[in-house]
């Protein structure tokens, strides 16, 4: 008979192999020979908590701790389940009885730097992870989580100490990598940001490339070179440019992108050919690149930007189509189309997008039309006020009929979303307003974006505060005297 000790080694040995659904299936059964495995009730939850499922790794963490009530780590593992939860408090206290039963455990102060940090608690966020790091001096993770922690706070000197000596302690973690490089691209140091993020990037990408040999800057006259998206929309009209650059030296060029993208890139790019299929399009390859992997190997610096703008041209047709419409729909007035939030799935949506019951404060300036190009889920949001907002989001189907809209307008106020760098290559003026630490494109303290000259910055200044923003913006939008001449 297999006992619960050989269930549970085995258990083991297959999470050295990633097999994680096997191990529950072994640690199940290490349960059912012995009822009070503690450890076995407790890897159970740690594997329940990386696979997302909350609710059954807190019923492991508390079982654990009914069945061995003194052991720190196990509070400290069911304060981490509340944090993911939002239960701050619950974790606050939880770690606190973890304190009680080994007040020189380090990771019980990591732990609270990353609850105190959720709740907006700086300097109590930072004494833990300090603590933490004096107690374990080689514990990478808390280093890790002081730097981004710092940076969240646009300390980036000082993040980037904590972060390089996580680095030094674990030189292949991907996520470290990838702090640093957002961190040296968002101070303009393209030189060694570029790299590293390119590195750290197609670790993490679906390779959609596979078997066709990779472009490194070899010459291109006359080959034929596929060029693909790895990221988000908004990522692809951003380096979508550089295809100009690769067409003028010669190079036969099928861009593959994503659907919503089709139409209006095989419109601004006629010379190429424009793909947006599953599989990769057919025919021969003499190179493939990611599309985001092209500023590093072309070595663009702050000098060297592609600056020819727009790039982005909206079809004729829809453009008109949509001009007549507004003119039929709406009155002689200046216009202005909006978004106030982003793509709800991205890591960052809860500070990049803002509360439309905030957004709206700006459709109370009087003689603008306002115009929603809002899509998604919360397209629907101006329904719960009165405010006269001109919603066309059903039409808005893909990217070609937004830029045909956008072409229509007078200005463009969008939180980082993809239709601000829509706006911005299209060259439309387009007014900009971020969250207190922004994304490593629009860096620090610039006033206008280096990729999008059009492009205007508003940024957060504390932490959270849209109410400030808004009142910038509509206080700009009066001394513009937008509804007497251009902005």
């Amino acid at each position: 008979m297999v006992t619960a000790q050989e269930y549970f080694d085995y258990a083991m040995y297959l999470l050295e192999k990633g097999n994680q659904e096997d191990a529950i299936v072994m640690l199940c059964r290490a349960i059912e020979q012995r009822g009070d495995y503690t450890e076995a009730y407790n890897n159970l939850g740690v594997i329940f908590r990386e696979q997302g499922k909350l609710p059954e790794a807190e019923a492991c963490f508390r079982k654990s701790i009914d069945l061995e009530p003194k052991r720190a780590a196990h509070y400290n593992n069911l304060a981490l389940v509340f944090l993911d939860t939002n239960r701050y408090q619950e974790a606050v206290l939880c770690l606190q009885e973890a304190l009680k039963f080994d007040p020189l455990l380090p990771e019980i102060y990591n732990s609270l730097g990353l609850v105190y940090e959720a709740q907006g608690k700086a300097k109590e966020a930072e004494s833990a992870y300090a603590k933490a790091v004096r107690l374990k001096p080689e514990y990478f993770e808390a280093y890790y989580n002081w730097g981004t922690f710092l940076k969240s706070r646009n300390e980036d000197h000082k993040a980037e100490k904590y972060l390089q000596m996580a680095l030094e302690l674990m030189p292949n973690d991907p996520a470290i990598k990838f702090s640093l490089a957002t961190l040296q691209l968002r101070a303009g140091r393209y030189e060694t940001g570029w790299k590293l993020y390119d590195q750290v990037r197609l670790k993490r990408s679906f390779n959609r490339s596979k078997g066709i040999k990779r472009w490194n800057g070899e010459p291109v006259q006359g080959c034929r070179m596929l060029l693909f998206f790895d990221q988000g929309f908004g990522d692809t009209i951003q380096f979508v440019r550089y295809t100009e650059q690769l067409l003028a030296w010669g190079a036969k060029i099928v861009l593959w992108v994503q659907m919503p993208l089709q139409a209006l890139l095989t419109n601004s790019y006629p010379e190429a050919s424009v793909y947006c299929g599953k599989e990769i399009p057919p025919g021969d390859y003499d190179y493939a690149c990611p599309l985001l992997s092209l500023p590093s190997i072309l070595q663009t610096t702050m000098d060297t930007i592609p600056q020819r703008v727009p790039y982005i041209k909206p079809e004729k047709i829809i453009a008109d189509k949509w001009r007549q419409h507004l003119q039929l729909m709406l009155p002689p007035m200046k216009k202005i189309g909006v978004v106030w939030a982003g793509n709800p799935q991205h890591s960052n949506d809860k500070n990049r997008s803002i509360p439309f019951l905030l957004f709206k404060q700006l459709f109370l300036l009087a003689d603008v039309c306002w115009i929603s190009l809002q899509v998604g889920e919360r397209a629907g949001d101006f329904g719960k006020t009165s405010a006269a907002l001109f919603d066309v989001s059903a039409d808005l189907v893909d990217f070609s009929q937004t830029a045909g809209l956008i072409a229509n307008l007078d200005l463009v106020i969008t939180v980082d979303s993809a239709v601000a760098h829509l706006a911005g290559a299209m060259g439309k003026i387009t007014w900009l307003l971020l969250p207190y630490s922004p994304d490593w494109r629009w860096l620090l303290h610039a006033k206008y974006s280096h990729w999008y000259p059009a492009t205007r910055l508003f940024r957060q200044k504390k932490i959270g505060d849209w109410k400030a923003v808004i009142e910038e913006v509509k206080a700009e939008l009066q001394q513009s005297k937008l509804l007497q001449q251009r902005l």
